[in-house]
């Protein structure tokens, strides 16, 4: 197949955010079950894939979704607000990082990162359904590696894909440790924004001058209705503690220190403003946290401790260091970056590294904008090579995998349109050949 099913749950594509959604005038265009179909769906979806994959895909595809996401609620599969709001902000993450900054990616899209988040989360949503669904027909799917082997001998020699040069890169970050007079001086000046407000000054003016959260300080602090579990724990348990109009305490969250206040809240959702601060770092503080990585460098140059156990013990990026370190690829799931892929600051310090070498410290600085040092490994580089069982195997496991994948999905799809109630305008049906949309 031109495209697998098993892709089709795409959750938000590059395409997604890296161009407008097509203006369309909407109709309906497909029932399938419980499901309708717009124009504008399969509009926006086949511009997502076709971005996605630089070539063009059919309208099956769309409705192919639509059938996946009926059956998902059908069954009941649902996805937390945890799980959606977790994929979203390490997507969200993964995209700032391409731009640069938070307020690069705002000021392209013309979006707030809340606004951003509000316009996705129920596509996400649907999606994920989708993925769920998938994974749920083809659970009990293995592939042997005799499969494997068989999948690739098939393959011609020279239609084997051109592989480019790729890297498996480790971490350990260190941030420095909050110092408490910076502490005390965020903290204290939060506490005067509580007392203006409380003797009449406007919350939203306050946040707009002085909130260091980029996505809400431009609308006066504003985060608009959200659900419960769309921020950080701390940020819910704050808002289920105050009235309408209330004003919290100062409290802490991993972006740095808040306060808060209730516009409204409704059952499990509440329309809440705030104001950021982050304590300062200062340059003795930053200097700290390299000098406690360059004796760690030291320790593990002599063989006295492995990078994956020191990054378990020592790494403050919670993301890599209970995996040794690794690095994980977020468009694909896999710890092999191209070196397109890669972030073009460890780029730059990997570039320089012979495989299973360390660098030195190097200044990093998140999403959020926390600064702190980090030390990379470079665990393996590939040079371009057409792909081969020794150096490829995962990625042509994979590909093996997907089309058995594959074919299951398809024939879940034609038993399924015999016992689901499916209507489709002809005009806009223009598929290959897969399914017979039109039953008896």
């Amino acid at each position: 197949m031109k495209f697998s099913i098993a892709l089709l749950g795409l959750l938000i594509s590059t395409a997604a955010f890296a161009q407008p959604t097509p203006q369309v005038i909407d109709e309906i265009i497909a029932v399938v079950g419980n499901e309708i179909v717009l124009a504008s769906d399969l509009a926006s979806q086949k511009a997502s894939l076709r971005e996605q994959y630089k070539s063009e895909p059919d309208d099956c595809e769309v409705i192919e979704d639509r059938l996946m996401l009926n059956q998902a609620k059908v069954d009941s599969v649902e996805v937390s607000e945890q799980q959606l709001n977790s994929e979203l902000d390490r997507r969200i993450r993964f995209f700032v990082q391409q731009f640069g900054s938070e307020k690069k990616m705002e000021e392209f899209y013309g979006k707030s990162i809340v606004e951003l988040k509000e316009e996705f989360h129920d596509q996400l949503a649907d999606q994920m359904r989708v993925q769920q669904m998938q994974g749920k027909i083809t659970e009990d799917i293995n592939v042997t590696p005799a499969d494997v082997e068989k999948f690739y001998r098939r393959i011609p020699v020279d239609s084997l894909p051109l592989i480019s040069s790729q890297v498996e890169v480790a971490q350990i970050v260190i941030y420095p440790a909050e110092n408490s007079s910076e502490v005390s001086r965020t903290i204290e000046r939060l506490e005067r924004f509580r007392k203006e407000i409380a003797e009449g000054k406007d919350f939203s003016v306050l946040a707009s001058l002085y909130s260091e959260d980029p996505g809400s300080a431009i609308e006066g602090g504003d985060l608009g209705m959200q659900e419960k579990g769309t921020f950080v724990p701390e940020f819910d348990a704050v808002a289920f503690s105050l009235n309408n109009g209330e004003i919290s305490k100062v409290f802490k969250s991993q972006f740095g220190y808040h306060i808060m206040q209730m516009v409204e809240r409704i059952g499990d959702k509440y329309h809440a403003r705030h104001i950021l601060l982050k304590p300062k770092v200062r340059t003795e503080d930053l200097s700290a946290a390299r000098t406690k990585l360059d004796s760690l460098v030291n320790v593990m140059r002599k063989d006295t401790l492995s990078f994956e156990k020191a990054a378990v013990k020592f790494s403050m990026d919670d993301d890599t260091k209970n995996n040794g370190g690794i690095l994980v690829n977020p468009q694909t799931g896999s710890p092999r970056f191209d070196m397109r892929e890669i972030d073009p600051q460890i780029s730059f310090t990997i570039d320089k590294l012979e495989v299973g070498e360390m660098s030195s410290p190097v200044l990093v600085t998140t999403t959020t904008g926390t600064q702190g040092y980090r030390i990379l490994k470079l665990v393996e580089r590939t040079q371009p090579h057409r792909a081969n069982l020794r150096e490829d195997y995962q990625t042509i496991q994979e590909a093996a995998s997907g089309e058995v994948r594959s074919a299951a999905l398809k024939e879940w799809v034609n038993r399924r349109i015999q016992t689901t109630y499916i209507k489709v305008e002809d005009r806009f049906i223009e598929c290959s050949g897969r399914f017979n949309w039109k039953k008896s």
